[in-house]
């Protein structure tokens, strides 16, 4: 069999039904929200680094992160931006299961007056 690289080649013709648009048939992508977790652990070298190696093993990169030292603990705020409301559900559970990880919250933002 000789091949030609000048004749153009016909992959497939398209069925009609592949040229409508199925606007009204697709969902809506959800909307990527911005949100805020504050937590406070215990004053230890690992609490930053697990913290922020859940974050990373669910491919989200904190736009903002604020750590203070208190006396004896660790205020962490890290603020994200996510899609999907169960996977910040999931990941404040792993959170509050760390064992150096007193108590984790979601910071509802306030709406702008």
């Amino acid at each position: 069999m000789k091949v030609s690289f000048d004749e153009p080649v016909a992959l497939c013709t398209p069925l009609p039904d592949m040229m409508q648009d199925n606007a009204e048939t697709s969902t809506p992508a959800p909307q990527i929200e911005r949100r805020t977790i504050a937590l406070r652990g215990a004053y230890h070298p690992e609490t930053l680094p697990r913290v922020l190696g859940l974050f990373a093993q669910r491919s989200l990169v904190p736009a903002q992160l604020n750590v203070r030292r208190t006396e004896d603990f660790l205020v962490i705020d890290v603020e994200f931006e996510c899609r999907a409301r169960t996977v910040v559900d999931t990941l404040l559970g792993k959170l509050r299961s760390l064992h150096l990880v007193e108590r984790a919250m979601i910071v509802e933002a306030c709406p702008h007056a």
